[in-house]
């Protein structure tokens, strides 16, 4: 894998930000819990590790639904990093962005669900930290369905109601995420 590709695969999975993100096979919401908000249309900035920066442009999916479109472009590189669908959902008092795979070739279904904690005037969110759910699951295999591979990646399996358990449970401890900040671009 070349030296750029080390770093923009890991981002795509989450948020397309960062490589510390949960791959899951369900998505955390229900249909009626999908909502839209203007304010997450448009083109975000941020960079990663200090020196990689990277574009997240959102537009409508279409006129007759709630979702949004995505695409992540990385400075210096020709194609997309990434693309796909996204949805926005309000579960009691979070919000949550569910991001989709363009590829709908894939045997499963694989999203990444990132928690937004403010809008204005950055998009802050933040992401399950892949290394403390790792020793959360070291010490205690039934926290959530998932599967871990040989080659030491995962993927949370759980239905979409074990998820957003999970996710609820853990949405006040501090160590289980890792926080990004966007900048709408000018």
């Amino acid at each position: 894998m070349s030296k750029p590709t080390r770093w923009l695969w890991p981002v795509c999975v989450v948020l397309l930000l960062t490589g510390c993100g949960v791959p899951h096979t369900r998505t955390i919401h229900m249909p009626d819990e999908v909502v839209y908000e203007p304010l997450l249309v448009g083109t975000w900035e941020t960079t990663v590790e200090g020196r990689h920066k990277l574009t997240f442009d959102v537009s409508k999916w279409s006129d007759d639904d709630n979702s949004y479109r995505f695409v992540v472009n990385a400075e210096h590189q020709k194609e997309p990093l990434c693309e796909g669908r996204a949805f926005l959902s309000r579960i009691e008092d979070s919000q949550y962005l569910t991001l989709g795979s363009a590829d709908n070739n894939q045997q499963v279904p694989r999203y990444n669900t990132i928690v937004v904690d403010e809008w204005q005037p950055r998009l802050q969110v933040r992401t399950l930290n892949r290394q403390w759910l790792l020793r959360t699951l070291k010490a205690d295999p039934t926290v959530i369905t998932h599967q871990i591979f040989p080659n030491g990646d995962f993927l949370i399996t759980a239905t979409t109601e074990e998820l957003k358990a999970f996710y609820q449970k853990h949405l006040k401890e501090g160590a289980a995420w890792e926080n990004f900040v966007l900048s709408r671009k000018k």
